[in-house]
């Protein structure tokens, strides 16, 4: 192996690693589960090599060296398309020249990051997930310049690291050049396994305010069903990553299938905070149309929690049908409201089914995550 280039500490072996990615952990308009792998994975691997991320600009990003890492904020952080647009616009051309051992692209396809193509050194893209066509549903007008965008990026980036196999095969299946694609599943909290069990009195919905790709319709849509027709039906609260205008649109969705007396709405919660309401969950509700690994789905076993999701890729791999939760077409309004009473009418089944979530969730950990990533950017060099 080739002796990479020396790091801040001036050891042989350290790796000089760049990590392009638009999102961040504390990024008000994103701040997802691709933003929490980075960082997991970045602040472990700045022990031993010299880690610099380059994210986007927003209101109140801060720069220097955060957990063993340096971060730069690349663009305009006024307002979200500025934002993205300028990172991206950035991001290009900086990618092609600056020295690397480890280029690595972490793919939005509305941030592209062009430059990593033409980088002076190894580079390698990571993919969550894959829109296709939910590029023209979300956006059926110029939604065919993200789905060109994807597509580009899929099929000539010459190592690809993803975080399930179910996107692996979608990503082999769109012809990656080589297919060469490495699967690195992500990793959890392992304090979560130390949340206490209970039979819980709500259901959950934990994520972030993407109503597109988190199905957020959906779930209301089937969570006024299941009210309507059950005088038993549990409260349902909301929590995760939203903004003051995500929190207005889900209070009016709410208001609009008259379930607002039944949902409590938490935006922008803790870690503290998700644990409490773990704990006192029935269940976890993931409706989400496309995801990459539904970390979320996870965590929720760890604590205990078995999850109704949307059976789709990513999600599929991350849920164990009938063991670790029930899978539902994306959509199904119906289907979705039938499980969610079948599973919150029946304490013993979901009592029964803890210890097999949280065997499940022990299979997953930073700590593994990150040595695999390490070992994968060795061989590269």
């Amino acid at each position: 192996m080739a002796v990479p280039v020396n790091g801040r500490w001036g050891k042989p072996g350290t790796m000089k690693i760049v990590h392009f990615i638009y999102d961040d952990i504390h990024n008000p308009w994103c701040g997802g589960g691709g933003a929490l792998r980075a960082h997991e994975i970045n602040s472990r691997l700045s022990s031993r090599h010299q880690v610099t991320a380059f994210t986007g600009a927003y209101p109140g990003a801060k720069k220097g060296f955060i957990d063993g890492v340096r971060y730069v904020r690349l663009g305009v952080g006024r307002g979200y398309a500025l934002s993205r647009i300028s990172y991206s616009i950035i991001a290009t051309f900086l990618a092609v020249f600056i020295p690397h051992d480890v280029l690595v692209n972490d793919f939005s396809v509305f941030a592209p990051v062009g430059g990593s193509f033409m980088s002076r050194g190894t580079s390698v893209t990571i993919i969550h997930h894959v829109l296709r066509r939910q590029n023209l549903v979300k956006y059926p007008v110029w939604g065919i310049i993200p789905l060109f965008i994807e597509w580009l990026f899929v099929r000539f980036s010459e190592r690809i690291i993803t975080v399930s196999p179910g996107t692996k095969d979608i990503l082999i299946r769109m012809h990656v050049r080589n297919r060469n694609v490495t699967v690195i599943p992500n990793g959890i909290d392992p304090s979560l396994f130390k949340v206490p069990y209970s039979s819980g009195h709500y259901v959950l919905y934990l994520g972030r305010f993407d109503f597109f790709m988190k199905g957020i319709d959906t779930l209301l849509d089937a969570f006024s069903t299941l009210a309507g027709e059950w005088k038993d039906c549990p409260r349902l609260v909301m929590a995760g990553r939203a903004s003051v205008e995500d929190e207005k649109r889900a209070l009016k969705m709410c208001s609009e299938r008259g379930i607002l007396e039944m949902v409590d709405i938490r935006p922008n919660v803790t870690n503290g905070e998700k644990k409490l309401l773990l704990q006192d969950a029935q269940y976890l509700l993931l409706p989400s149309r496309f995801e990459g690994w539904g970390i979320v789905a996870i965590e929720a076993a760890a604590a205990g929690k078995m999850t109704i999701g949307s059976s789709i890729s990513g999600i599929l791999n991350a849920v164990r049908k009938g063991e670790t939760g029930f899978l539902v077409e994306a959509g199904d309004v119906r289907g979705f409201s039938l499980k969610m009473k079948m599973l919150a009418a029946d304490n013993e089944l979901r009592r029964k089914h803890e210890p097999i979530c949280r065997d499940w969730a022990a299979k997953f950990s930073w700590e593994t995550a990150v040595q695999q990533h390490e070992e994968y950017y060795q061989v590269l060099l």
